[in-house]
């Protein structure tokens, strides 16, 4: 039930303020629970060590939301601090970071140093292009710092320069963790002029200072399988310095890349989009999405979805809604005993039945008795080809709504 898991979700984050670590175990069980995941993961930070590993990265492969990434990519930052840490259970969480962060396309731990003077910057970045890349780089009297990013877009927010000196330029570099090589599309912008390199080549160059806007430069890359590194350097006078970078793998279908182009770019209604969103016969999302008290529970609840997702992963959600799929709301193909075929998401189980919805936002409830065979489908329930349904332009005021939506779910 609903209190149930609110209960044990406050009594983890109690305990982690009492600093009582007795409750691994307890926390490590609450993982598997979207609304218990996060505080798990706030005291497993504290309290665990490298033996809940798989546990916890298996989170982050189920939950693509970026408060359980970062939540994630915080538990190992921290373990990486524990001074008591074997140097093979050091490789073994670096291991873990790279893979999040080479599974999600979202970098969400960096190693950042600075302010830095510029010919300090560039020696340093000059040495780092030309090392070996599991090497670590001294830079003398300034140490190297884990940074989490912080937003739906994982903003990486710098220390301030001394408003007179002369060190104006950080450095960030991250590792990427791929089982297989993709076509890449990175997403970026910083508050000043900026470089990129990609395992030691430069990639990208903003030569000009400008503003932060999330996603604002773009650049085309590919990514080897095996582990890829990512260094940025960042000269800025602003008094919040600050970057973002992620990655998105292209697709092969021309109009879907066309369109994401175009979603990134545009800005859009959000009140239009709401009423779009609430148009079950035009939109179909709400009769298998929930909203507040509307709408239904077949698929993932998108009250405060604004909070949780960027940009560019509620696009991708639209376009290619088989690309990533929770576990709790993957399509089951059942095969009942007279021959027919039944595709739904669970939405109830007893017993003797189960009751699986559609994506017309139907549910059927089935006798297990009936059932044949039962396994679980590779593609979401959400249809193929949603963005036929629109027009670009509504396309983009649905994106716009949804990004405005940032009510938490009532507990």
């Amino acid at each position: 039930a609903a209190d149930d898991l609110w209960l044990r979700s406050a009594s983890l984050e109690s305990l982690r303020q009492l600093e009582q670590p007795t409750a691994v175990s307890l926390a490590v069980e609450s993982l598997a629970t979207s609304e218990t995941q996060l505080a798990a993961l706030a005291y497993l930070e504290d309290f665990g060590t490298v033996r809940q590993l798989d546990a916890v990265a298996k989170v982050a492969a189920t939950n693509r939301s970026i408060e359980v990434l970062a939540g994630v990519g915080g538990v190992f930052a921290s373990w990486l601090e524990n001074q008591s840490v074997a140097p093979s259970e050091q490789q073994r969480i670096e291991g873990a970071i790279a893979r999040l962060h080479g599974d999600s396309g979202n970098p969400v731990v960096w190693s950042v140093v600075g302010p830095l003077e510029d010919q300090q910057a560039r020696k340093i970045a000059e040495t780092m292009i030309n090392s070996d890349p599991a090497e670590t780089v001294s830079t003398d009297s300034v140490p190297w710092q884990r940074v989490i990013g912080t937003g739906v877009d994982s903003v990486v927010r710098l220390v301030p320069a001394e408003e007179d000196g002369d060190r104006h330029v950080w450095l960030a570099t991250v590792d990427l963790s791929l089982t297989e090589a993709v076509q890449a599309q990175f997403l970026t912008s910083g508050d000043g002029a900026f470089d990129v390199w990609l395992n030691g080549r430069p990639v990208f160059k903003r030569q000009e200072s400008g503003p932060f806007r999330p996603n604002s430069d773009r650049f085309e890359k590919a990514l080897a399988a095996g582990t890829n590194q990512l260094l940025v350097k960042l000269v800025s006078s602003g008094q919040e310095p600050q970057f973002h970078l992620r990655f998105r793998a292209k697709t092969s279908k021309l109009e879907h890349e066309r369109l994401a182009q175009q979603l990134l770019t545009s800005e859009g209604n959000a009140e239009r989009g709401r009423e779009l969103f609430l148009n079950a016969e035009k939109s179909l999302c709400i009769k298998c999405h929930r909203l507040g008290a509307v709408g239904s529970e077949i698929g993932p609840d998108l009250t405060g979805v604004g909070n949780r997702f960027s940009r560019i992963h509620l696009i991708e959600s639209l376009l290619a809604p088989s690309r990533t799929i929770a576990p709790s709301y993957a399509a089951l193909v059942v095969v009942l005993d007279n021959g027919k075929v039944v595709t739904g998401v669970k939405t109830a189980e007893t017993t003797d039945t189960i009751t699986l919805g559609d994506q017309e936002g139907k549910q059927q409830t089935i006798a297990k008795s009936q059932i044949e065979e039962l396994q679980a489908g590779k593609l979401s329930i959400m249809p193929e080809g949603f963005e036929k349904r629109l027009t670009a332009s509504e396309l983009t005021d649905l994106i716009a709504f949804l990004i405005s939506e940032k009510k938490r779910p009532q507990k």
